[in-house]
C-alpha cells in the first residue's frame, strides 16, 4: 500500500499548517537523481591544458649516422586555454642512465632556436597563425588548483578561439650519432611552467659494419673553430674549440695554427698578434684513435694605436683621437656602436626614445626588465624598485605597486585597477584578486547549498516547527 509522507510547516503547533503531500517514491527519485548528479561532478576528472605526443621514430634499429624521423609529433593546447608558448624542445636520452646526447629548441611556427649538434631539423606539417595567439583570455585550466577556473594565470597565449583544441603536428628529423639505445622526449616551456610528454618507444643505434670482420670502423672527431674573430694588435684574443666533439670516442689534442707562423694547444687558448691584418686560424683535433679533423676560421687584427679598444679606423670614422687613450667613443653598452648612433644605448630591451618617454634612463641596462611578451617593468627614479608597466603592443604605461611580499601589482589594461601580479622571485605572472581568494571549484558550491538545506531542515524539525505524519491510503 502507498505510504504518502505529508510535510507540515507551523508556525505554532496546532493552529496555523501547512500540508506538502510528497509519495515516498518521488522522495526516492529526488535524492538518487541528487546523488548521481554528485557523483558524476566528482568523477570528471579536470583537463590537461596541453596534450603532448613524442611520435613513433620511423624505425627502431638504425645504422649509425643515418637520420631517423619522429613523424606527427603533437603539440594540442585543449580548448578554452592559452598558453603562452615561448618555445618547445625535441630531446634525445640514453635509455641505461636518462642522459641527454642531443637536442633542438625551436619555436612554435617549426623556426629552429638552437641546435647545438646540427643534428635536426623541424618541419611543421600543421600551420599555425598569428591569429591563434590570444590576449585577455582569463578562462582555462589552472595548473596550481587543478580545476578548470574563471580566473588564470595564463590569460593570454596560443590557442583556438573556442572550446575546441589546437593542434599543431610536426615532423622532426634525427641524424644519429652515437651508439645505443635512446628514446626521446617532447617539452614545452610556456613563461611560467613547462608541459613533459611521455618518453618515445626506444629505438636502437648500431655501429656502421666494420668491412670484413676487422676491427670496427672509427669516426673521425669534428672540429669546430668557432669565430670568426676580431681584435687589436698587441691584445690577446681567445680562441674558442669547446663546439669540438668525437662521436664515438674522445678528443685527445686540439692544435691551433694562428696564421702567423705561430701554434698554441688546448680546447681554448689566446694569442697576441703583432701586426693588423686578416689572418686564418686552423683547429686541428685528433681522437683517442688518432683520426684528425681540421675547421679554418679568420681573425681580423686592427691598428689600435693608444690601445683604448677602439681601433684607429673607428676612432677616425666617429671623429674621436686615435692616439689619444682618454678620446675615445662612449658606448654604454659595448656592443661596438658609439651611443650618438645607437638607438638603444643601455641595450636593455627598450630603445632610447621609449625610455625618455617613460622616464627611465635611456644609459642605465638595470632600470628596465622584460617579463613577458611585450611586458615590462620600469625603474624611473632609480631607487631599485620597479614603479611603472609598459605594454609595448597597446602603449599603455601604468603604475606599478611593490607588496609588501615583493611581488608587483600590475594595471595591464589601463582601467586604473590592479589585475595582475608578478613575482620576481618565481617570474609568474596570475591574475590578481584582492581578497586572494580562490574560486570555489562549482561542485564544492552545490555541496555547501546542500549542506545548508539540511542544516535549516534539521533546526526546524529539533525546533518542532517540522514534523512528519504519515497516513494510509
Amino acid at each position: 500500500m502507498n505510504h504518502p509522507l505529508r510535510f507540515i510547516l507551523s508556525t505554532e503547533k496546532g493552529k496555523v499548517r501547512r500540508e506538502l503531500s510528497l509519495s515516498k517514491e518521488i522522495i526516492t527519485f529526488i535524492t538518487t537523481s541528487l546523488a548521481i548528479i554528485l557523483l558524476i561532478l566528482t568523477a570528471i576528472p579536470p583537463a590537461t591544458a596541453v596534450y603532448l605526443e613524442v611520435g613513433i621514430p620511423s624505425s627502431t634499429s638504425i645504422t649509425r649516422g643515418n637520420t631517423i624521423i619522429f613523424h606527427n609529433v603533437n603539440l594540442t593546447i585543449r580548448g578554452a586555454e592559452r598558453i603562452p608558448v615561448e618555445y618547445l624542445n625535441f630531446s634525445i636520452f640514453r635509455n641505461s642512465d636518462d642522459q641527454c646526447i642531443a637536442y633542438v629548441e625551436f619555436y612554435i611556427n617549426g623556426s629552429e632556436k638552437n641546435d647545438p649538434l646540427n643534428r635536426f631539423s623541424i618541419q611543421l606539417v600543421t600551420p599555425i597563425n598569428f591569429s591563434d595567439y590570444w590576449g585577455g583570455v582569463t578562462y582555462g585550466y589552472d595548473e596550481n588548483t587543478g580545476w578548470n577556473e574563471t580566473l588564470t594565470g595564463y590569460g593570454y597565449g596560443y590557442g583556438n578561439n573556442s572550446y575546441g583544441d589546437l593542434t599543431i603536428l610536426y615532423n622532426i628529423s634525427y641524424t644519429t650519432h652515437v651508439t645505443g639505445t635512446f628514446y626521446a622526449r617532447l617539452y614545452v616551456n610556456a613563461f611560467s611552467h613547462t608541459y613533459q610528454s611521455d618518453k618515445s618507444v626506444t629505438f636502437t643505434v648500431n655501429s656502421p659494419p666494420s668491412g670484413g670482420g676487422g676491427a670496427p670502423s672509427n669516426s673521425p672527431p669534428v672540429a669546430d673553430a668557432d669565430g670568426p674573430y676580431t681584435g687589436y694588435i698587441n691584445k690577446a684574443i681567445s680562441f674558442d674549440g669547446t663546439g669540438s666533439y668525437d662521436p664515438d670516442g674522445n678528443i685527445v689534442n686540439y692544435t691551433w695554427n694562428f696564421g702567423d707562423g705561430t701554434k698554441g694547444y688546448g680546447e681554448t687558448t689566446t694569442h697576441i698578434y703583432t701586426n693588423p691584418g686578416i689572418y686564418q686560424v686552423t683547429l686541428t683535433v685528433k681522437d683517442n684513435n688518432g683520426a684528425t679533423n681540421s675547421d679554418t676560421t679568420t681573425v681580423d687584427i686592427t691598428l689600435d694605436s693608444d690601445r683604448d679598444g677602439w681601433s684607429d679606423t673607428e676612432e677616425e670614422l666617429y671623429g674621436t683621437d686615435p692616439n689619444n687613450p682618454d678620446d675615445k667613443p662612449m658606448d654604454t653598452d659595448e656592443d661596438r656602436v658609439p651611443d650618438e648612433y645607437d638607438e638603444n644605448d643601455d641595450n636593455d630591451a627598450l630603445n632610447d626614445e621609449m625610455e625618455e618617454l617613460i622616464g627611465s634612463d635611456p644609459k642605465d641596462p638595470s632600470d628596465v626588465e622584460a617579463i613577458a611578451n611585450y611586458w615590462y617593468i620600469v625603474d624611473t627614479n632609480k631607487d631599485g624598485i620597479y614603479d611603472k608597466f609598459y605594454d609595448s603592443s597597446t602603449g599603455i604605461i601604468t603604475p606599478a605597486e611593490i607588496e609588501e611580499n615583493g611581488e608587483i601589482l600590475l594595471d595591464t589594461d589601463g582601467d586604473g585597477v590592479v589585475d595582475h601580479a608578478y613575482n620576481p622571485a618565481s617570474g609568474e605572472i596570475y591574475v590578481y584578486e584582492k581578497t586572494k581568494a580562490e574560486v570555489l571549484p562549482i561542485i564544492f558550491i552545490i555541496l555547501g547549498v546542500i549542506a545548508v538545506i539540511i542544516l535549516v531542515i534539521l533546526i526546524l524539525f529539533k525546533m518542532g516547527y517540522i514534523y512528519i505524519e504519515e497516513e494510509e491510503e
